[in-house]
């Protein structure tokens, strides 16, 4: 009798009712060879630091990079010298606030 698992061990989905008559499921939090991987790399602060000093060198990379692209500068004003109620573009006039007109009984 050997010190592993021959089958899957199984999870009980509904406490309520037999798990003999529940669909049968695999336990979720079973190990993985990639997970487990993944975890050890996760907790080594060793592989973190070395992790956000990649970052940071790409970081600075790519703000010196920057310097490289096309640059665009501008600048706008607007005046307002009196309120305008029409306005003339190409030959078309356009009311830009509605004509009141009253009727008179």
């Amino acid at each position: 009798m050997g010190g592993l698992l021959t089958q899957p061990a199984l999870a009980q989905n509904q406490p309520g009712i037999p798990a003999a008559s529940q669909a049968i499921g695999l336990v979720s939090d079973s190990l993985t060879l990639g997970g487990t991987v993944q975890a050890v790399l996760d907790a080594n602060p060793g592989v973190t630091n070395l992790t956000e000093l990649a970052n940071a060198a790409s970081s600075r990379l790519s703000q010196t990079q920057a310097g490289f692209l096309p640059q665009i500068t501008g600048t706008a004003t607007y005046t307002r010298l009196d309120p305008v109620s029409h306005a003339e573009f190409g030959g078309a006039g356009f009311n830009l606030r509605p004509t009141i007109t009253s009727m008179l009984t």
